[in-house]
């Protein structure tokens, strides 16, 4: 019986009734890893026990997370002296694929010294668990997702009564959820909405036919109406028959649906009304080419084509010149690729001037239409070729000008020209641009106010569209006080006040004004005692007539007496080459009193012209071009004769500056241009390099347009050679022309005042007379040469030479 009872749990009777429960027993040695014995049900996780216990240690058989969370995590507590968790949860590797959850309880086995040296465990499969909570919490996301977080509201209501809401109702009607539960649902219906809903809900529960989708109108807490579309049906809830209802908020909807044909009315208007042309197209494959949608009245007033005649045309039929111009390739390209392209076309006459220019811009919509929008920039582009033709004119003049010229905004100079550089000592526009006028003041005027308080008065009336015109004392740089004329204009530039300003010199005027009223009255009291001298002298004459005469023996004292006589019409003859003198200051200073207004008067027809004061008709502007064309002839003509004056009277002033005189011949050649080209003249240009040189450039540039523009005048056609060349330590300049030549009767005198070889009565070149006087008289003052040599009907050249003065010492 002992014996019997021995056996009563047999190793294979216990290995069973481990099984039976679907568990497992394992002894692992922790020194070595590997398995000692294993019972139970093993082959549950895709294992025989002997591969389980010979061929696997504990890690090949963990999941890789769980053995660096839980394996190493046991393995550092050993090691620390403390016992690892009694039971735990991990993932064991299926052989075939896949990880069975399973729970193991421990039981950690020490030696005599305390080292753990064995884990005994059961090992119970948890799969089924783990797989039916993870269902569960995919479900609980899954309502969370449909239900809590869906972007329509959902409540229930049962007996009139709301059951359930979603947080979306809370949102969209601003109460919490305490606040909607158990509360009749009309509560949030608008009142003219009710009667309906309330049809709807009683129909609904006796089986009638009812919409299940329809928009009403509900309240929420702060009394605002929402509008929403109702989606509701019967369902059996916890046991009831209720009504889910989903709402959804259909305010912006409805306000984007108005929107959107008010917006498709406005887009018709607008693009109807747009100033841009804008034509939408359809592609027809077959023909590979496109055909009119629709078009705006913009196309219909450039093209001159209708729209009703257009619509379902082709594009090469309407408009053949889409293939010259290269836009259908265009369309063609942006159609394939969906990529937008600028195409800019322009249209030019024989002279390279623009006569039309459209920009186009091709795009292609998400629909497949073409479209082209493109502007017509014809008038803008004539205007601002024009603009640029009328700037670089008004630049040339402004910086060429002999007087100074400079524009001021809020008393600050912006630009100014090489005349009123010179004028104030300067040798950069940067050493005055930016700074005020006041600092280029005395202190005090002639009439001993204050310069600066007195220009603050002045530049007020100016910017009031009054302008002035009076004589100033400036200040240059080296403190020299000078006096000047002055014209202030208003310009109105991009919408912005501007003054225009013009700087005369008068000092010399000033000083010539004292010496003539000097001269005017000693010439009164010279020509009253000559005229007394002269009576007298008459009369001692006749008495030495008479003398003679009557006795001969005073024959000696009346030689004596013509002696005397001779020596008084010596001294009388000096003071006349005396007057002759005054005579020609005082055509100077006429010409500068008749020049002197002539300066504004041109400014102001200029800007009248450039329609700075307002818009002219086509016979006020050809008349304000006929008096600014006579104008600038007189201001030639008194230009003219004040440099004849200065030039008799020794008195012509240089401003020395090294320049190239290549450059000056250049730029005088690229001036007289037009007249050249109008004429149909040839030009021919050899210039040997020069080294930059001391002389006056705008006078050597007054010369070289006197020779060149003699030149063009007197050569009705033909040929005009001009060179430059250097001889030792001159610079020579010879302007050659095939003209008419000038007559050996006029060579001698023909760089006198006044002198023409054209002295007929047709007067068929024009001109004064005076530029080859004047030419020279510049010559003289550089210590330079002018000559020329000339046949009759065979041409002219002319030479002029200037010594190369590389300094001024």
């Amino acid at each position: 019986m002992k014996n019997d009872n021995k056996e009563l749990f047999s190793k294979k009777d216990f290995n069973n009734l481990i099984r039976l429960f679907g568990k497992a027993i394992i002894k692992l040695d922790l020194k070595t890893g590997k398995y000692d014995f294993v019972l139970g049900n093993i082959e549950k996780y895709g294992y025989s026990k002997e591969n389980f216990q010979k061929k696997f240690f504990i890690k090949d058989i963990m999941h890789p997370e769980d053995v660096k969370n839980i394996l190493l995590r046991d393995i550092k507590l050993m090691n620390e002296g403390k016992t690892p968790p009694l039971r735990e949860n991990f993932r064991i590797k299926n052989p075939k694929g896949g990880y069975y959850f399973v729970e193991q309880r421990n039981h950690w086995i020490k030696d005599k010294e305390g080292n753990f040296t064995h884990l005994m465990a059961v090992l119970e499969d948890k799969t089924k668990e783990k797989t039916l909570e993870e269902k569960l919490k995919k479900n609980e996301e899954l309502y969370e997702t449909l239900v809590e977080r869906a972007n329509d509201g959902i409540l229930l209501i049962h007996n009139k009564k709301i059951i359930f809401v979603n947080k979306k109702i809370t949102k969209m009607f601003g109460y919490s959820k305490n606040e909607i539960l158990n509360t009749d649902f009309t509560k949030y219906v608008s009142k003219k909405e009710i009667p309906k809903l309330l049809k709807l809900y009683v129909n609904r529960f006796l089986g009638k036919k009812v919409p299940t989708i329809y928009e009403t109108i509900l309240i929420n807490k702060n009394g605002e109406e929402v509008i929403v579309e109702v989606n509701g049906g019967l369902v059996d809830y916890e046991g009831k028959k209720c009504d889910l209802v989903f709402i959804r908020d259909i305010t912006e909807r409805k306000k984007t649906a108005e929107k959107i044909i008010e917006s498709e009315e406005k887009f018709r208007t607008l693009f109807d009304n747009l100033n841009d042309g804008v034509v939408i197209y359809d592609y027809v494959e077959n023909q590979n080419d496109f055909v009119f949608v629709d078009l705006n009245k913009a196309v219909e007033k450039m093209e001159g084509v209708r729209r009703k005649h257009v619509i379902g045309k082709r594009v090469t039929k309407v408009f053949p010149i889409v293939k010259k111009t290269g836009l259908f390739d265009v369309f063609q390209r942006v159609f394939k690729t969906g990529t937008p392209e600028f195409k800019t076309i322009v249209f030019r006459d024989k002279k390279n001037k623009i006569y039309a220019y459209r920009k186009n811009y091709v795009f292609k919509l998400p629909d497949n239409h073409l479209v082209v929008i493109y502007k017509d920039l014809t008038k803008e582009k004539v205007a601002e070729q024009k603009i640029i033709e009328s700037e670089e004119k008004f630049r040339t003049l402004f910086e060429t000008a002999n007087i100074g010229i400079s524009l001021m905004k809020k008393e600050v100079f912006t630009d100014c020209n090489q005349k009123f550089l010179e004028l104030f000592g300067l040798n950069s526009k940067k050493q005055i641009i930016g700074k005020t006028i006041y600092d280029f003041f005395p202190q005090k005027q002639t009439h001993g106010k204050d310069s600066k308080t007195k220009a603050k008065q002045l530049f007020n009336k100016t910017l009031k569209g009054q302008a002035q015109f009076l004589e100033w004392k400036f200040k240059k740089l080296n403190n020299t006080v000078f006096d000047a004329e002055v014209t202030l204009s208003r310009l109105i530039i991009k919408n912005e006040p501007y003054i225009l300003i013009f700087v005369k010199d008068i000092t010399e005027r000033k000083k010539i004004e004292q010496k003539l009223v000097i001269a005017q009255k000693k010439l009164k009291e010279y020509s009253l005692n000559l005229e007394k001298k002269v009576k007298e002298r008459t009369k001692e004459l006749k008495k030495t007539i008479k003398a003679l005469k009557l006795k001969e023996k005073r024959l000696i004292n009346s030689k004596k007496a013509l002696i005397n006589l001779t020596g008084e019409l010596n001294s009388a003859l000096k003071e006349l080459k005396k007057l002759d003198e005054m005579k020609t200051r005082f055509l100077s200073t006429i010409s500068h009193e008749l020049r002197t207004p002539m300066t504004p008067m041109k400014a102001q027809l200029q800007m009248l012209l450039k329609k700075y004061f307002g818009e002219l008709n086509d016979e006020q502007e050809e008349s304000l071009r006929i008096v600014l064309n006579n104008t600038e002839r007189l201001d030639s003509l008194i230009a003219d004769l004040l440099d004849v004056s200065r030039i008799q009277a020794k008195a012509l002033k240089l401003f020395l500056k090294k320049n190239s005189l290549n450059e000056v011949i250049k730029e005088t050649l690229k001036l007289l241009e037009p007249k050249i080209k109008k004429k149909g003249l040839d030009i021919s240009i050899r210039l040997t390099p020069l080294p930059k040189f001391y002389f006056d450039k705008n006078r050597i540039t007054q010369v070289m347009i006197n020779l060149l523009d003699n030149a063009v005048k007197f050569t009705p056609k033909g040929k005009i050679s001009v060179f430059s060349k250097k001889s030792r330590k001159k610079a020579i300049v010879v302007i050659k022309d095939t003209g008419v030549g000038i007559s050996k009767e006029i060579q001698s005198k023909l760089f006198h005042p006044f002198i023409q070889e054209d002295t007929s009565k047709t007067r068929n070149f024009g001109g004064t007379g005076l530029g080859l006087s004047i030419c020279k008289g510049i010559i003289d003052a550089h210590n330079g040469r002018i000559w020329f040599e000339s046949k009759k009907n065979k041409g002219s050249t002319f030479y002029f030479e200037l010594p190369i003065k590389e300094s001024l010492k």
